[in-house]
């Protein structure tokens, strides 16, 4: 996708435009503040602040905040991760600038009030009571937790029950401060609409001026040694996640690292661990490798969930294949086939103009850069068998996987 629009406001905010022919017109703000960002009597804020933006403005009710956008047949979300808090919009053309007058008051005038605080606490008690009976989930959590010991990034991004009830207004209006500063947020637009228009209406509605705070720095975590932790959570299957420490999102290697990933176990019923796992022995139901890459740290699992008496022939399996990895060099020819596939993903997923916006908006406040389409598919298209097999021999070969077991 060739033709996003980019600017930058004198305040430091930063605009992607996404020029486009169909109805519909989105609008959103990727902030470079997650759960990461926490201070030590923060913890579970990032993703309550999410929740309580909804809630009250100077002007409108959470009510009247809803039906603003829905009531003419469109879509209000929001999300948070531990780097970013996101939320958007999506609507017919014609209310374009409803929505972006609706987000400039959310983002600018959001109350937090008192009697909303205390609802939406328990609404996210009762989330977190659900999360914690989902031990596919969970288990990513928990092995985050022992990975990034003493970092706020490896804390999950619900909170603790502890740490929700200890809230007040002011926790919430100080965080929100911190987000909102202009050279960490990204404004992202799509629809049909010049460049030109697009600027026109947020310079009607976002201030040029405002009250905000320093982003506080982030520490870059140390992982922690190998670990092997076996909790009991009387689950019908055993739940296995294996780690080890890998490479930041955009290291000069991560490219290598998603082919490697795609390899074993992407989002793919051709991967190779569910080839084996699931279609050829019968032992799996999901089974997934995985690259959590961060901004200045990353790491490389593979989850699997399965019976109890076939649990040790699937680790078995497992670890052969990343043997095979390190020890067999993959083939050209194989390694084309994963390059078409991520090629051909991506290719598909820029339909979807809002992710693509979003991703693209995460890149700019992490590297200060914007990719195309064209420049990832050369990234892509760069990687040699050799860099592959170093890698794999890189990340597997000098120490053994951490291991966190539900059962």
């Amino acid at each position: 996708m060739t033709n996003i629009k980019f600017y930058q406001f004198d305040s430091g905010q930063r605009l992607l435009h996404l020029p486009t022919k169909v109805p519909t017109a989105y609008f959103g703000v990727v902030f470079g503040i997650g759960s990461r960002d926490e201070l030590a009597n923060e913890h579970g804020l990032a993703h309550f602040v999410e929740h309580m933006l909804f809630k009250g403005t100077k002007k409108r009710s959470n009510l009247k905040i809803l039906n603003y956008v829905e009531d003419v047949g469109g879509t209000l979300d929001a999300y948070t991760t531990k780097e970013f808090i996101v939320i958007s919009s999506c609507v017919p053309k014609a209310y374009f600038n409803r929505t972006i007058k609706l987000l400039s008051d959310i983002i600018f005038n959001s109350q937090f009030p008192e009697d909303e605080i205390e609802n939406e606490r328990n609404v996210i008690l009762e989330e977190i009571k659900m999360y914690n009976d989902n031990p596919a989930e969970l288990i990513f959590d928990v092995y985050d937790e022992y990975h990034f010991a003493g970092n706020s990034i490896g804390r999950n991004i619900l909170g603790e029950k502890s740490s929700l009830e200890k809230f007040q207004r002011s926790h919430f209006i100080n965080f929100w401060k911190r987000a909102i500063n202009p050279n960490r947020m990204v404004i992202c637009t799509a629809g049909d609409f010049s460049l030109e228009k697009v600027l026109l209406n947020i310079r009607r509605f976002f201030p040029a001026d405002y009250e905000y705070e320093p982003f506080v720095h982030r520490e870059i975590p140390v992982a922690a040694s190998k670990f092997h932790l076996r909790q009991n959570r009387k689950t019908h299957q055993i739940h296995c996640l294996l780690g080890v420490e890998a490479i930041p999102a955009f290291h000069e290697r991560s490219m290598a690292l998603r082919l490697v990933t795609a390899y074993l176990g992407g989002n793919t019923m051709n991967s190779q661990l569910n080839l084996l796992l699931r279609e050829k022995y019968g032992l799996v139901y999901d089974v997934e490798a995985f690259f959590n890459g961060f901004s200045d740290c990353g790491l490389f699992g593979i989850y699997f969930g399965c019976d109890h008496k076939s649990f040790e022939k699937c680790l078995k399996i497992i670890h052969q294949e990343i043997i095979n990895l390190t020890e067999k060099e993959l083939t050209n020819k194989k390694l084309t086939t994963i390059k078409k596939r991520l090629i051909g993903q991506l290719i598909c997923e820029s339909e979807n103009y809002s992710n693509i916006l979003f991703s693209k908006a995460k890149t700019l406040l992490i590297t200060n850069k914007t990719y195309t389409q064209e420049d990832i598919i050369a990234m892509i298209n760069s990687v040699s068998v050799d860099e592959v097999r170093q890698l794999g021999l890189d990340l597997f070969s000098s120490r053994e996987f951490s291991t966190v077991i539900f059962e």
